[in-house]
């Protein structure tokens, strides 16, 4: 097997190539070698540098594409780097925020400027709920604070202990 070979198996999309064969479990791109599964990305990076990863590294990409597999992407990386890298990009807060801002956009039934009418209302959540055409459960849990949650920092709520 040679680059060629893998890129076939690829889609390439930007300047990734983007694995269309197996995975782990994990989710890395897998293929049968000589007989035995092994990871793509190690594949590629010893057949791109004429030999095999260094002891103690892990062949990942730099690109952040879990599954591009591309020769100038591929890299060896350290335990200690990869460590760095996973904590780099697990921010939960930021995350939950950005998929709230998208869910808000694709699905929502009210808009920001009503919520905020509705946090701001001394009216019943039965009659808000007529006005608006949505259930007054749905506007209860949003003045309680469990729907339309503002999330203006990623530390927001850690507080003092």
């Amino acid at each position: 097997m040679n680059l060629n070979d893998i890129k076939a198996r690829c889609e390439e999309v930007g300047t990734c190539w983007e694995w269309q064969g197996a995975y782990t479990t994990s989710g890395s791109p897998l293929v049968y070698h000589d007989g035995k599964r092994t990871s793509v990305r190690k594949l590629v990076y010893a057949l791109k540098h004429g030999r095999p990863l260094p002891e103690g590294q892990v062949a990942s990409n730099s690109c952040q594409n879990p599954r591009c597999v591309c020769d100038d992407h591929v890299r060896g990386f350290t335990q200690a780097q990869m460590l760095h890298r996973s904590r780099a990009n697990t921010n939960q807060e930021l995350r939950a925020a950005r998929i709230a801002a998208t869910k808000r956009r694709t699905v929502a039934k009210l808009t920001p400027e009503q919520v905020q009418m509705v946090r701001d209302s001394p009216k019943t959540n039965l009659a808000l709920a007529a006005e608006l055409g949505v259930h007054h459960s749905h506007l209860s849990v949003i003045r309680r604070g469990k729907a339309w949650r503002t999330f203006g920092s990623p530390f927001a709520g850690l507080g003092a202990r």
